[in-house]
């Protein structure tokens, strides 16, 4: 009798039959397909099929918003992972550089060093493969900063 009872009382505090959530992973699997393919009307009708409050759901409604906002999740997970490497790259060199990304899309590169000056940067923002590699990453701005108040940042084309 308690776990009859304390199913009605789930069913009734999250509106929802365990049923209804059976195939959330599928619908949203099928709701990201049909947003990345700018079918926003089988979006919406994945989106009304997705329980209220449901997990999938929630993860449904934030990938609307991400696409709204021109937020791609992958590229700046692939801008992350750049950063990381780039600062193994440095370490690998000999220079205690820190390396990161900056920016609601992570798309300024950011490089802190405490040696790093001028002709550096100069010679930094004239490397072709670096520059190539970072347009091509989806980041627009480079940044080289000594961490106390010289800094240089350029535009990344």
């Amino acid at each position: 009798m308690k776990k009859i009872l304390v199913g009605v009382w789930i069913l009734l505090l999250f509106g929802a039959q365990p049923s209804a959530w059976a195939d959330s992973p599928g619908t949203l699997a099928k709701f990201k397909t049909a947003i990345e393919a700018g079918d926003e009307e089988m979006a919406s009708k994945y989106l009304k099929q997705l329980p209220e409050g449901s997990p999938e759901r929630k993860a449904a409604q934030s990938l609307c918003k991400d696409k709204k906002e021109g937020i791609d999740r992958e590229a700046i997970r692939r801008r992350k992972d750049f950063a990381v490497k780039y600062e193994e790259i440095l370490l690998s060199r000999g220079l205690d550089a820190y390396v990161k990304t900056k920016g609601k899309k992570h798309d300024t590169l950011e490089v802190k060093w405490v040696l790093v000056n001028r002709p550096l940067a100069h010679n930094i923002t004239r490397d072709q493969l670096l520059m190539k590699t970072l347009a091509a990453l989806g980041f627009k701005t480079l940044a080289l900063e000594d961490g106390y108040d010289k800094g240089w940042t350029v535009s990344v084309q």
